[in-house]
């Protein structure tokens, strides 16, 4: 009780002590002296050692000073008076009154000035609340005393003089004449050098009129890049203001000003690099900056975004780089902003054509990069949207997906290539008319009716390949929600181009013969390339002849109908014009296989040009069945070298194999090919390729699939090395699954290392090598084997039967001779015939005399050695 007694009493004295202060001053007189002994008192009873002190030391020595007019006194007494009425305090109030008149006095304002701030005040007091007079008196202190327009916790704006006068109408204004107006926000500041404008303090608002900005704290010389304003607005609550109708000056570009729209913005943790403003939108967005850097031009509209030229499209057309190479263009890019810096051009979304004569390589969406320095461009693909699709190639006629396209520009190759630090190692390059009976079934999923299908009649209902995304939900009878994903993939493949932005779709040939493809109305391929490489380029792009060198490529199905594909010599091959390329290495053809050094491969007319063909080798169907009761595969022994010709892999116009052309592939071998029987399992490689061999005349084989083996068949000529005379002969499959050939002697028999000897009946080529089955002759003996060997320098066999016939009278006599299962070994370049017994001993002299050793025939006669 006692406590709330005492809280009541110390209320009642308050107010009777703000009572009695307030009842002390009813007015200010207009005397000076009096004045300032009333003010004097006021202050003291609001804060007594305060309002002394500000009295004595600050406003009481600047009044007597004789700075004041008597006109400027009457008129702070007669606002005091309206102040007084107003109940308004001491603090701040009138303290903020007095100190802006004492600042006015610094700032040197004219008397019409004066005048002016003057009935601005009063209108003020008298119109407004007491908050707005004092947010007057407020501003009007910072202006006079700091040249500050607009303060608040977050921004400043001040001008660098006091070029500026009061005037009233309706509005309190102050007009700024040839003035710097600056901004200061965030621990950084703007500049309008030179301008001129009106300020409304109790509205907040700048309108201006001319100035220069410069790009100086983005590390630019101010004479080099700037703008110069027109008429532009400023709301200064906010650290920034937008002019339109600016003449910018870029002099590293342009000669030229460009007519645009500016805005300025104070940020905080700006540096020059990653400063964002001042920003210059030119209004023209079909500037042409020839050589912009050595061989490259810029069109399109121009930003300056803080340090960075950033060039602008527009709604209907890109901006585009133009790179030149031998004064054409070579490489356009395209993109709705490029940003260009001192050490590179940078795009994020960047659609790119490579012409390359009348065709090109295109993607719609690329990362773009152009390092000035080296003068290399980097395009790379970031995996989101339509970055995903392929490269487009109509000079190769491929789809390319590859991450990284990099190009030097004073060099004459571009590589395609994993991008830098990445894990992948692989590159993929398609065919346009690859069909894949997979990706048609997944794209339909568990769908009723197939997409593809679904856009083709929603094409046929609008008569138009261009068609708005909603028209296709609607027709597909999905949320678009569900939609757009569908046909952002169906763009990653190639099926359509999907705008996701403007929501339109533009459906590509792709879609139509895919559907026809799969119906088996249109011929497809089945064509794409795998690389798989770490450490190189996945591929590189000649642009002296445009020739695509891919690398890691292991192994290219041409046609999986007929069972043909190859496996490139270091996975290396080199593409020409639509597809055609070059290669070396295997060659799979249903039962036959290529061993080259140089192949090439025509598209258009589905075949592989054997150039340097080292051998061709063939498998057989054997008469032993496999496991599945099939006829076991068996490589023939031989091969065939030296082909030149062609491999037609199907019809030109069935590339897919939906006919069943049962005729191909089929082997043209238009030249002359060899047979050489030296390899080291033929009687340890004895038969030397220099003089032995079978000449193979030009031949066609079809069906090399499905051929029989009585199909191998090859006219030629036999050259034996001297042996026999050469003569012609067909090659066939032999029993050991080698190719030769079985033949009988002209009646007489053939003579036999240039006329030393003759052979008569059956000469056999092999595998086993050259053999005979019949009888030899030499001097006056005679040989009978089933089973001879004919070598390039002898003749070996064990005989059924040897007779030599007795000769008497000449010069050199013989003696009758004869043998059975003896081993005879004929050296012709010797001139002598070995025979020696084996299992029965050798009769001589008409069975008088026996040997058991060997007999030696010369022409000179009959010697021996052994047991007789």
């Amino acid at each position: 009780m006692i406590l709330l007694r005492y809280f009541f009493l110390s209320v009642i004295f308050l107010l009777v002590f703000n009572f009695n202060a307030d009842a002390q001053i009813r007015s200010f007189s207009a005397d000076s002296i009096k004045f300032v002994d009333e003010m004097t008192e006021w202050f003291v009873i609001a804060r007594k050692k305060e309002g002394g002190d500000y009295m004595k030391k600050e406003f009481v020595p600047v009044f007597f000073s004789g700075r004041f007019t008597e006109s400027e006194k009457q008129t702070m007494y007669k606002t005091c008076n309206i102040m007084l009425k107003r109940r308004m305090k001491a603090f701040p109030d009138f303290q903020n009154y007095l100190n802006t008149m004492i600042n006015f006095l610094d700032s040197k304002q004219s008397e019409e000035s004066f005048d002016a701030w003057q009935r601005s005040l009063e209108k003020i007091i008298e119109n407004s609340t007491s908050k707005k007079f004092v947010n007057f008196l407020e501003f009007s202190e910072k202006l006079f005393s700091e040249n500050i327009i607009y303060q608040s916790s977050s921004v400043t704006w001040l001008t660098n003089s006091n070029n500026y006068f009061f005037e009233y109408d309706s509005l309190p204004f102050v007009i700024f004449t040839n003035i710097n107006l600056i901004c200061r926000a965030k621990n950084d500041s703007a500049v309008i050098y030179g301008t001129k404008g009106i300020l409304y303090p109790t509205e907040g608002k700048w309108i201006g009129e001319g100035g220069k900005v410069n790009w100086l704290r983005t590390g630019f010389d101010e004479d080099v890049v700037y703008a110069r304003l027109q008429k532009y607005d400023v709301t200064l609550r906010t650290p920034s203001f937008t002019a339109d109708s600016v003449l910018f000056y870029n002099t590293n570009y342009f000669t030229v000003p460009l007519l645009g729209k500016l805005e300025e913005k104070v940020q905080a943790n700006v540096t020059e690099k990653n400063a964002y403003f001042p920003r210059f939108d030119s209004y023209n967005k079909r500037l042409r900056i020839s050589n912009i850097v050595d061989e490259v031009d810029y069109d399109g509209g121009f930003s300056m975004v803080g340090p960075k030229f950033i060039g602008m499209g527009s709604d209907e057309e890109d901006a585009m780089l133009i790179f030149y190479r031998e004064k054409s263009p070579f490489l356009v890019a395209e993109s709705k902003i490029f940003i260009i810096q001192k050490e590179r051009f940078t795009s994020d979304n960047s659609a790119v054509t490579i012409y390359l004569e009348r065709d090109s390589i295109y993607h719609p969406g690329l990362n773009f990069k152009f390092l000035l320095k080296e003068r290399e461009l980097v395009l790379f693909r970031d995996g989101k949207g339509s970055a995903r699709a392929p490269y487009y190639n109509t000079f190769h006629n491929i789809d390319m997906d590859v991450e990284v396209v990099n190009w030097k520009m004073d060099q004459p190759l571009i590589n395609l290539e994993v991008l830098k630090g990445s894990t992948r190692t692989t590159a993929r390059f398609e065919s346009l008319n690859y069909y894949s009976y997979f990706l048609y079934h997944k794209i339909m999923g568990m769908d009723n009716v197939h997409p593809l299908v679904l856009i083709r009649e929603v094409t046929k209902k609008f008569n138009s390949r261009e068609l708005l995304a909603h028209d296709i939900a609607k027709h597909m009878r999905f949320p678009m929600e569900q939609v757009a994903p569908l046909l952002l993939n169906l763009s990653v493949q190639g099926f359509l181009h999907y705008d996701y932005d403007k929501q339109k779709v533009i459906v590509n040939d792709k879609l139509f013969w895919y559907l026809e493809a799969n119906a088996k109305k249109r011929d497809y391929d089945v064509i794409e390339f795998n690389s798989n490489i770490g450490g190189k380029p996945n591929a590189t792009l000649s642009l002296l002849n445009f020739d695509l060198d891919m690398r890691g490529v292991n192994e290219i199905f041409l046609s999986d109908s007929q069972n043909v594909f190859i496996r490139p010599h270091n996975q290396e091959i080199k593409m020409k014009k639509n597809r055609d390329f070059e290669f070396g290495g295997v060659i799979h053809a249903g039962l036959f296989t290529f061993y080259g050094k140089e192949f090439s491969f025509e598209y258009d007319a589905f075949k592989i040009n054997l150039i340097n063909c080292d051998s061709l080798a063939i498998k057989v169907k054997a008469d032993e069945l496999d496991e599945f009761g099939r006829n076991r595969l068996v490589r023939v022994k031989t091969v065939i070298q030296d082909i030149k010709g062609d491999l037609l892999i199907d019809g030109p116009n069935n590339k897919s194999g939906i006919k069943p052309l049962t005729r191909y592939p089929i082997l043209n071998s238009r030249q002359e090919s060899f047979v050489y029987y030296n390899n080291s399992s033929i009687q340890k490689g004895v038969y030397g390729k220099e003089k032995f061999y079978f000449k193979v005349d030009p031949f066609t084989l079809d069906s090399l699939y499905t051929f029989d083996n009585e199909a191998l068949e090859f006219d030629g000529l036999f050259v034996s090395a001297g042996i026999f005379p050469d003569f012609t002969e067909k090659l066939k499959l032999q029993p050991d699954y080698s190719l030769g050939f079985i033949r009988k002697t002209p009646a007489g028999g053939f003579p036999v290392y240039g006329n030393k000897a003759t052979f008569e009946n059956d000469i056999n080529m092999s595998h086993e090598g050259l053999r005979g089955d019949g009888s030899l002759k030499y001097i006056t003996s005679t040989a009978y084997s089933n089973n001879f060997f004919f070598y390039p320098d002898s003749t070996n066999g064990i005989m059924q039967n040897y007779v030599i016939e007795e000769r008497k009278g000449g010069a050199v006599e013989y003696p009758e001779v004869a043998a059975k299962g003896a081993y005879m070994h004929y050296m012709p370049f010797k001139d002598v015939m070995e025979v020696e017994k084996r299992d029965a001993p050798i009769a001589m002299f008409k069975n008088q005399v026996e040997s058991h050793g060997t007999i030696y025939l010369k022409p000179d006669g009959l010697t021996g050695k052994g047991l007789m």
